[in-house]
């Protein structure tokens, strides 16, 4: 058990030796990416309430600064060391947490109004595990906002068709997830969660977009 941890570990130290000058800096979504962030939040919670917030998979706390701006009280958990060592070099006052998202996460039942995970469900193994923490840390009709790469029936064709080693080369990428609309929303509902609103955004056909954003609020969970 000791081992596996050690190698699961080392998947994710090794996606930020990777994505060394990459991330959301580079990335040239961002700026959609914190526009639908500004809308979610202003939509669910207004402006008067210090909203409590997770950035699940904060990486090198990129969005901690977004977060912050928007009137929310954030905290970061990633997996990295290296990824959180740089974030605390970028936020010297903050606490960081690190460990797996997969849990159990250091948080009371009913922590967060508002879970931000972007970019992170297609990197991880336990989507269920983390699903029902991400549920368990959230208050009552607490919102979800993920992002994560768009797969649908016209992009995945012209993607077998012509970009399929690249695409699908988790080693480089470390995407082992790959996500429709209706797997994701079939996923999130069997974890209590109700989706809201889906946007696609990243170029510009909606078919070939490049990401997801999506909103899911929380429910009570099917007995069934």
């Amino acid at each position: 058990m000791i081992e596996h941890s050690r190698m699961y570990n080392k998947f994710y130290e090794s996606y930020w030796d990777i994505s060394e000058g990459g991330g959301p800096e580079a990335d040239p979504t961002t700026p959609e990416r914190l526009t639908l962030l500004q809308k979610t939040l202003a939509k669910y919670f207004g402006s008067g309430k210090l909203v409590q917030a997770l950035d699940a998979g904060c990486g090198t706390g990129f969005f901690t600064q977004a977060l912050t701006s928007l009137k929310c009280q954030s905290t970061e958990i990633d997996i990295s060391r290296q990824a959180i060592a740089k974030a605390q070099e970028r936020y010297p006052d903050l606490s960081f947490h690190i460990g797996p998202l997969e849990g159990p996460l250091p948080f009371a039942d009913g922590s967060f109004d508002v879970i931000f995970s972007t970019e992170v469900i297609e990197h991880i193994y336990g989507v269920y595990e983390m699903l029902n923490e991400f549920h368990r840390i959230l208050r009552h009709d607490g919102v979800l906002i993920l992002t994560t790469p768009y797969h649908g029936l016209i992009k995945h064709l012209l993607v077998v068709l012509f970009n399929f080693d690249k695409h699908f080369n988790s080693i480089k990428s470390g995407h082992i997830r790959f996500f429709s609309k209706k797997s994701l929303t079939t996923i999130l509902g069997e974890s209590g969660f109700r989706v809201e609103e889906i946007h696609r955004f990243g170029r510009l056909l909606p078919c070939l977009a490049k990401s997801m954003y999506v909103v899911a609020t929380k429910v009570a969970k099917s007995q069934g």
